[in-house]
């Protein structure tokens, strides 16, 4: 069985991980908010023209009104819904990508330090994969070489 991590271990670089995520948070809010907004002035206004122009009754229209109030409030709260799983997936992600820069910065150190025994290790799955096999090479030949 696979054991939970906990929500302080996914985020590993809280610079870039939030920067990011906030920034999409950001764009996405205010396009939701001017689009419900022109939604919602373009139906008002539609519902207007159509009031006058055909003497709708005023019950017709409030309960028009009403049922687009609705939608707008279902859709609002299930794009923030699809914002909220966009932002897990992204720190799952960027968990991937930004979790390797740990143990490479570590090998890296420790081949400063003059260990070329050392090697560096990720999981499966992990971004920079093909840098750990590359500074795990320049081990070795540092190894060889002294």
């Amino acid at each position: 069985m696979k054991s939970q991590r906990k929500f302080s271990s996914i985020i590993i670089n809280p610079k870039y991980q939030l920067k990011v995520a906030f920034y999409f948070f950001a764009f996405s809010f205010i396009t939701l908010g001017f689009l419900v907004w022109y939604f919602t002035l373009s139906i008002k206004n539609s519902l207007s023209f159509l009031q006058k122009t055909y003497s709708i009754d005023i019950e017709v229209i409030e309960s028009i009104q009403n049922n687009l109030s609705s939608f707008t409030n279902v859709m609002s709260l299930t794009f923030i819904g699809f914002l909220i799983t966009v932002f897990l997936i992204w720190l799952k992600i960027s968990h991937r990508i930004f979790g390797p820069l740990v143990p490479l910065t570590r090998h890296i150190k420790e081949l400063q330090n003059g260990n070329y025994s050392s090697r560096a290790m990720l999981r499966e799955g992990d971004f920079l994969i093909e840098l750990k096999d590359e500074l795990n090479l320049l081990a070795e030949n540092l190894e060889n070489k002294k």
